[in-house]
């Protein structure tokens, strides 16, 4: 098994951080591949975020309310 870090992407140069405002996933959920697992507010905008991969949300690393940045880690995911 591997752990892996999901990263808050590059989303565009107006915005720097963007609010988490809520997982749809919890800790210890499979993940498939392009299935949300969180909501992010984007320019006045809720934003969903999919999953780059199949694995196990071992970890959320931020909680709602958080302002995020582009390369931050969001959470991390066991795959095979």
């Amino acid at each position: 098994m591997r752990k892996i870090e999901i990263k808050m992407p590059f989303l565009g140069p107006e915005e720097t951080a963007y609010e988490l405002v809520r997982w749809l996933v919890p800790a210890g959920a499979a993940v498939e591949i392009d299935q949300d697992i969180l909501e992010l507010m984007v320019d006045g905008a809720l934003f969903q975020l999919p999953s780059p991969l199949d694995g196990v949300l071992l970890s959320r690393e931020a909680e709602p309310g958080d302002w995020i940045e582009t390369g931050q880690v969001l959470a991390i995911v066991a795959v095979e």
